[in-house]
């Protein structure tokens, strides 16, 4: 009699290791993390400029050119939506262009680290590469707009800072 309440409660464990494992087929450390994507213009800023800190590793910190710095950019970014600001009200164009003075640029010979580098543009196209005029004006963002500086950081201005 015991040795079968032993079993029955062995039986009954059993099942219920099975219930739980059941149904769970890859466990979430078998899934790549996919962060989700950018919400806000500062978010979409903030990865881009985390792909160009990769280019610039893959491409001895030189700038990409003008003519193509955001398909240079391409293969670092994970989404799509990081090319196109949630406040622009231009359906599926890229809201951001780069400091026509910095593209091409090495890193090694700047001494331009409180420059623009990628900013909020009216004038953006794929590719697009502008200087201060091509600012958004009224800005998107309570009357300003959001800029990557050289280095790194992302500040939010009314007035365009220095390119």
């Amino acid at each position: 009699m015991l040795q079968q309440k032993r079993a029955l409660i062995l039986v009954a464990a059993l099942a219920v290791s099975a219930a739980a494992c059941a149904g769970r087929g890859r466990s979430k450390s078998d899934t790549p993390y996919r962060p989700p994507p950018p919400k806000t213009c500062r978010d979409n800023l903030k990865q881009l400029g985390t792909a160009l800190l990769m280019y610039l590793q893959d491409w001895n910190e030189r700038l990409p050119p003008a003519s193509r710095w955001a398909d240079a950019l391409k293969p670092y970014v994970r989404h799509e939506a990081v090319w196109h600001c949630p406040q622009d009200r231009r359906p599926g164009r890229p809201s951001y262009a780069m400091n026509r003075e910095l593209a091409g640029k090495s890193l090694k010979d700047s001494h331009n680290w409180h420059r623009v580098l990628l900013f909020e543009s009216d004038a953006a196209a794929r590719n697009r590469v502008e200087g201060a005029r091509a600012v958004c004006s009224p800005g998107r963002h309570k009357g300003g707009n959001n800029y990557l500086l050289m280095d790194g950081r992302i500040q939010w201005r009314k007035e365009a800072p220095e390119f």
